[in-house]
């Protein structure tokens, strides 16, 4: 089996992007953009975040030992 590949890394590593996702959905929820352009990018954002969040959590839950 290659490294990686275990279930104790696979839900290592879908843990490391649940985390990088949830603070880039912070980040864009700050509304550190002032334009209306600017906010309804980081609105599309945002939602990518919440659903790669989602699909890493089942990842996690499904590998976690």
């Amino acid at each position: 089996m290659a490294r990686n590949d275990t279930p104790f890394d696979r839900s290592a590593n879908a843990l490391c992007d649940l985390n990088t996702a949830g603070v880039i959905q912070v980040l864009c929820e700050s509304s550190f953009f002032r334009t209306a352009a600017g906010q309804r990018f980081e609105r599309r954002i945002a939602k990518l975040c919440r659903e790669h969040m989602g699909l890493q959590l089942r990842a996690y839950d499904k590998d976690r030992p």
